[in-house]
């Protein structure tokens, strides 16, 4: 590993505790996890699944995903890294709370090729080695089973990224996955065939201390190096004076979110 890549390598325990964290929060800021999941339903909907099928919910934070998609299978599992996220999804649906592991995507606690389909939305970011995790998760496929995820790519997070850059000469955010990162790890893949696609969000802000609260909402204000504390109301004065430009004629600052959309199948080896 390069001086680079271990210093942005991602700790596993501190994103578990940011996740925590968020676990209340979380549906109150998760505009576009919901979004994403409307793209990631979509094409979980145009699948054929027997009634007998088995759904892997990766990343499912507190069970957003979760009542819709056991109505579409026959055994739903759910696992996310954050107990808290566990505990909460539990809670929220009592009825599959047997049904919730806490485990890492990394070292899933699932046998080989028996699981139908890996609904995944917004987790691969938060994964270092993404071919690693990927095979990792299509090990668990059964034959003709799906993989249907999204995650962040790179050009996420602007122009906030390059605003805190700009102030202090900082790396603040995670650098997240290239396109041509995700294209070479999935074509790593064995008997798999795959689809890979990007799409753009935006969402508007009054204030940078918006834009911060719901990161902070959503457990996503988690960064590879370890945080230096608590930011000064100055640091955030200048930020949000270096926003002032990217206004839109509405008054609003526009965040955009690159998302890719991957769809995998595992086939006959």
């Amino acid at each position: 590993m390069s001086a680079a890549e271990a210093t942005f390598a991602l700790d596993k325990r501190r994103i578990a505790q940011h996740f925590n964290r968020a676990a209340q929060s979380y549906q109150q800021h998760n505009h576009l996890q919901r979004d994403c999941a409307a793209l990631l339903q979509q094409e979980f909907d145009a699948l054929t699944l027997a009634s007998s099928s088995v759904v892997l919910d990766v990343g499912c934070g507190p069970g957003v995903a979760s009542g819709y998609l056991a109505e579409r299978c026959g055994h739903y599992f759910g696992l996310d890294i954050a107990p808290s996220m566990v505990a909460q999804a539990r809670m929220n649906h009592r009825a599959l709370a047997n049904q919730f592991i806490c485990a890492d995507a990394d070292a899933l606690p699932i046998p080989d090729q028996s699981i139908d389909c890996i609904y995944s939305n917004l987790t691969l970011q938060w994964c270092t080695h993404l071919e690693q995790t990927l095979a990792e998760l299509t090990r668990t496929l059964c034959t003709d089973g799906c993989l249907l995820a999204t995650t962040v790519l790179a050009g996420s997070l602007e122009p906030l990224a390059t605003v805190m850059r700009m102030v202090d000469g900082a790396q603040h955010s995670n650098r997240f996955l290239q396109v041509d990162d995700v294209q070479r790890a999935l074509s790593s893949l064995k008997s798999t065939h795959f689809q890979f696609t990007q799409q753009d969000f935006h969402y508007c802000y009054a204030s940078a201390r918006d834009m911060f609260g719901h990161l902070r909402g959503i457990g996503a204000n988690y960064t590879a190096r370890e945080a230096g504390g608590l930011r000064s109301r100055a640091w955030l004065r200048a930020i949000e004076a270096a926003l002032e430009p990217y206004r839109n004629e509405r008054g609003f600052i526009q965040l955009k979110w690159n998302i890719g959309l991957i769809k995998a199948f595992k086939i006959d080896e």
